[in-house]
């Protein structure tokens, strides 16, 4: 789950006409930074948080350095979102002082992202300058201090004036130049419908062409020696039954209780995913049937997960806008609430029925597929299971529990049972649908997978994990058997999993976070609206195959 401290709301510096976070802005005047408030939150933080907005960025450079400060003593790394208009020098030391990994969100070179409003056709332009002045100081600062950390990792939202037949070929090659320069990762979504961008509006991609870009930056992708883009290495991953790896739209949300955020705004109020609050209001959800949620961050009482969007989509036809006998259903879950269909009353975002791109991401999936069919392999799309495990999560979700998908794979195999897992005790920390962490006198928070692993000082607590059950004694050292990996709890400190083989990446928002071995940098858990990385070695690990016949097939 990703952990957002909101020190000024949502309110921005741009006005981005599709920006999902617009219906808030309407609703509640400019936000100001009560310093006491946050901080006071931010005490009861059992969990990594990052800086989001808004633009977080707007806060003066002592209320920012306080901030990361406090991030770093707890956690040794900090995370920031921006959109990069307002970074300075001061800024990048900051950065660096604090480790700090930085996201940066726009759209493209020049007028590309004049999606990026700042008023006039001019300020935009300066403020376009500005963010690229941004993008170099930190990759001029990494290169200098041989620290990858401060590379910035890059969303961008695919939309109307940056994905046409006449733009599309100046977008691929700065996305290449960027790739060159040493950019390692690029997140991209479809937009959203919301706000201005509805499907009258100039910003709206068709489906047909919306399938073709994104199947054409699949193939781009595959070339780029630095960068990759995480979206169709979990495609590849969801086909393979494997949803421990992904962003938080390929999660069970629903519009109230967002599994994927849990936010705190700048006047030390809890808050949800702003890409849900289609009515401008930041419902919170109340005690309950469903499965117990307690917050990250701040002194806020238990709340209630049910899950009604995925229990009425997975029994609605196709036709009437739900998911019934679609194959791609236990991957995508109709994906983001936010992302919803347009209602029968003209609203967009209808968190009743499936997706806007449906049938862009079934395109996707099915390209997935031939890839994998390609190297020999059977996707999970294709096999006996698939009914089954979906009949597994339905289940879960109607005794209001939320199971991953690679879970429901194991009771079907069944290396665990789904009487098992529905009788779990409630987590703590509720992250999405796994949270690992080890209470041991100062309690260090670890999430792994889908599973969870704590260490409780006063006794022995046992959680049964897919095929494997951890525990944790007191007075001792414990090894985990993980498949092909260990976990150990230390009693006495900060808990370090050695996971064999493998790497463990956390779904955190709607970004990834991937902490691998480093020559230079710390195990990071970074949040926000991007992806973090820290790299062994080399930049990028392309998974490749060649085929019997000596083809060589990139499946992301």
């Amino acid at each position: 789950m990703s952990i957002e401290v909101r020190p000024v709301g949502v309110t921005c510096n741009l006005r981005c006409s599709y920006c999902y976070e617009e219906p808030v802005r309407k609703l509640t005047p400019t936000l100001r930074y009560n310093r006491e408030a946050v901080l006071a939150a931010i005490e009861h933080s059992d969990s990594r948080w990052s800086l989001f907005g808004g633009e977080a960025l707007l806060i003066g450079l002592p209320e920012l350095e306080e901030l990361l400060s406090l991030g770093f003593q707890k956690w040794d790394s900090t995370g920031v979102q921006t959109n990069g208009t307002l970074i300075t020098e001061k800024h990048v030391e900051l950065f660096e002082k604090y480790n700090t990994h930085v996201g940066i969100s726009l759209d493209g070179p020049d007028e590309l992202n004049d999606s990026r409003w700042a008023g006039t056709v001019e300020a935009t332009r300066k403020a376009t300058e500005k963010t690229f002045r941004a993008i170099d100081m930190l990759l001029t600062r990494a290169a200098e201090t041989n620290n990858p950390r401060l590379i910035p990792s890059l969303i961008l939202t695919l939309h109307g004036k940056n994905t046409t037949p006449e733009t599309w070929p100046r977008m691929k090659a700065w996305l290449s130049d960027m790739d060159r320069r040493g950019i390692q990762s690029f997140n991209f979504h479809v937009m959203e419908l919301d706000a201005d961008a509805t499907k009258d509006s100039e910003w709206y991609v068709p489906h047909e062409r919306m399938k073709t870009v994104m199947l054409d930056l699949w193939d781009l992708s595959t070339t780029w020696t630095n960068a990759s883009a995480i979206n169709f290495k979990e495609i590849i991953n969801l086909l393979r039954a494997n949803d421990k790896q992904v962003m938080c739209v390929w999660r069970a949300c629903d519009p109230w209780n967002t599994s994927a955020v849990q936010g705190l705004e700048g006047d030390g109020s809890p808050s949800h995913c702003t890409r849900t609050n289609k009515d401008g209001i930041d419902w919170l959800p109340a005690e309950g049937f469903g499965e117990v949620a307690k917050w990250q961050i701040g002194d806020f009482p238990l709340t209630n997960r049910s899950h009604e969007r995925q229990l009425s989509l997975y029994v609605t036809p196709q036709e009437h806008g739900g998911c019934q006998g679609c194959q791609y259903w236990s991957m995508c879950m109709g994906q983001c609430p936010g992302t919803g269909e347009e209602s029968q009353t003209g609203q967009y975002g209808d968190w009743r029925l499936r997706t806007t791109y449906c049938q862009t991401w079934k395109d996707l999936f099915e390209e997935g597929e031939r890839r994998l069919l390609d190297i020999g392999e059977t996707p999970f799309t294709m096999t006996p299971q698939r009914i089954e495990i979906e009949r597994v999560m339905y289940t879960a979700w109607t005794q209001g529990k939320n199971i991953p998908l690679s879970t429901a794979k194991n009771i079907v195999n069944g290396t665990i049972s789904l009487e098992q897992v529905l009788a779990a005790p409630t987590l703590k920390n509720s992250h999405g649908d796994h949270t690992d962490h080890a209470l041991v006198r100062n309690d260090n928070n670890r999430p792994h997978g889908d599973h969870t692993d704590q260490a409780l000082v006063e006794g022995i607590v046992d959680r049964p994990h897919g095929d494997h059950t951890d525990q944790a004694l007191v007075e001792g050292i414990v090894d985990r058997p993980h498949g092909d990996h260990t976990d150990q709890a230390l009693v006495e400190g900060i808990v370090d999993r050695p996971h064999g083989d493998h790497t463990d990446i956390v779904p955190h928002g709607d970004h990834v976070d991937e902490a691998t071995e480093s020559l230079t940098l710390p195990k990071s858990r970074e949040h926000g609206d991007h992806w973090d990385t820290a790299q062994i070695h080399r930049r990028n690990a392309r998974e490749e195959h060649t085929t019997a016949t000596g083809k060589k097939v990139v499946l992301w």
